[in-house]
Protein backbone atom coordinates (compact mmCIF):
# COMPACT_ATOMS: atom_id res chain seq x y z
CA UNK A 1 0.00 0.00 0.00
CA UNK A 2 1.53 3.65 -1.18
CA UNK A 3 2.39 5.73 1.75
CA UNK A 4 1.27 9.17 0.90
CA UNK A 5 2.22 12.33 2.51
CA UNK A 6 1.45 15.98 2.18
CA UNK A 7 3.47 19.41 1.85
CA UNK A 8 1.91 22.83 1.93
CA UNK A 9 3.49 25.55 -0.13
CA UNK A 10 2.09 29.19 -0.15
CA UNK A 11 1.82 30.39 -3.15
CA UNK A 12 3.42 33.89 -4.28
CA UNK A 13 3.41 35.69 -7.27
CA UNK A 14 6.55 34.17 -8.68
CA UNK A 15 5.08 30.59 -7.87
CA UNK A 16 1.74 31.50 -9.85
CA UNK A 17 3.78 32.97 -12.23
CA UNK A 18 5.47 30.10 -12.96
CA UNK A 19 2.79 27.38 -12.96
CA UNK A 20 0.72 29.40 -15.05
CA UNK A 21 3.60 29.29 -18.07
CA UNK A 22 4.53 25.83 -16.76
CA UNK A 23 0.60 24.71 -17.45
CA UNK A 24 0.21 26.73 -21.04
CA UNK A 25 3.77 24.75 -21.40
CA UNK A 26 1.96 21.14 -20.27
CA UNK A 27 -1.79 21.36 -20.68
CA UNK A 28 -2.17 17.68 -19.28
CA UNK A 29 -0.64 18.32 -16.05
CA UNK A 30 -1.92 19.75 -12.57
CA UNK A 31 -0.24 22.32 -10.84
CA UNK A 32 0.52 19.07 -8.01
CA UNK A 33 1.91 17.26 -11.22
CA UNK A 34 3.88 20.19 -12.44
CA UNK A 35 5.73 20.45 -9.06
CA UNK A 36 6.45 16.55 -8.86
CA UNK A 37 7.76 16.86 -11.87
CA UNK A 38 10.30 19.95 -11.65
CA UNK A 39 10.95 18.09 -7.93
CA UNK A 40 11.98 15.04 -10.10
CA UNK A 41 14.25 16.96 -12.30
CA UNK A 42 15.97 19.50 -9.33
CA UNK A 43 16.71 15.90 -7.58
CA UNK A 44 17.68 14.04 -11.01
CA UNK A 45 19.88 16.91 -11.74
CA UNK A 46 21.38 17.30 -8.24
CA UNK A 47 22.23 13.15 -8.21
CA UNK A 48 24.05 14.25 -11.60
CA UNK A 49 26.51 16.76 -10.34
CA UNK A 50 27.11 15.06 -6.90
CA UNK A 51 28.41 12.22 -9.30
CA UNK A 52 30.45 14.25 -11.37
CA UNK A 53 31.81 15.82 -8.18
CA UNK A 54 32.37 12.23 -7.39
CA UNK A 55 34.25 11.43 -10.05
CA UNK A 56 36.02 14.40 -10.40
CA UNK A 57 37.78 13.86 -6.42
CA UNK A 58 38.78 10.48 -7.39
CA UNK A 59 42.23 9.68 -6.39
CA UNK A 60 44.34 9.77 -9.58
CA UNK A 61 46.79 6.76 -10.30
CA UNK A 62 51.20 7.36 -10.57
CA UNK A 63 51.76 5.55 -13.42
CA UNK A 64 54.56 5.87 -16.09
CA UNK A 65 53.69 6.00 -19.89
CA UNK A 66 54.64 2.35 -20.42
CA UNK A 67 52.39 1.20 -17.91
CA UNK A 68 49.97 3.50 -19.33
CA UNK A 69 50.55 2.10 -23.02
CA UNK A 70 50.55 -1.10 -21.49
CA UNK A 71 47.30 -0.99 -20.02
CA UNK A 72 45.79 0.61 -23.19
CA UNK A 73 46.95 -2.46 -24.87
CA UNK A 74 45.72 -4.67 -22.61
CA UNK A 75 41.88 -3.26 -23.12
CA UNK A 76 42.16 -3.27 -26.58
CA UNK A 77 43.06 -6.94 -26.89
CA UNK A 78 39.96 -7.69 -24.56
CA UNK A 79 37.97 -5.23 -25.89
CA UNK A 80 38.77 -7.39 -29.47
CA UNK A 81 37.80 -10.50 -27.86
CA UNK A 82 40.98 -11.90 -28.44
CA UNK A 83 42.09 -13.05 -24.96
CA UNK A 84 41.69 -12.35 -21.52
CA UNK A 85 43.70 -9.35 -19.60
CA UNK A 86 46.72 -10.55 -18.21
CA UNK A 87 48.65 -8.51 -14.91
CA UNK A 88 49.72 -6.07 -17.23
CA UNK A 89 52.23 -5.24 -14.76
CA UNK A 90 54.79 -8.29 -15.16
CA UNK A 91 56.82 -7.23 -17.35
CA UNK A 92 57.59 -10.69 -18.67
CA UNK A 93 53.92 -11.31 -19.39
CA UNK A 94 53.53 -7.62 -21.00
CA UNK A 95 56.72 -8.33 -23.01
CA UNK A 96 55.41 -11.74 -24.60
CA UNK A 97 51.66 -10.58 -24.67
CA UNK A 98 52.07 -6.93 -26.08
CA UNK A 99 55.33 -6.65 -27.55
CA UNK A 100 56.12 -3.60 -25.18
Amino acid sequence: MPNYSQIRINKTKELKDMLKFLQSQLKLLSEADILKLALSEFYSKRQKQNYSEWINNLPTLDMTDEEEIRIGKAIQEYKGGKGKIVDVFDDDQARKNFGV
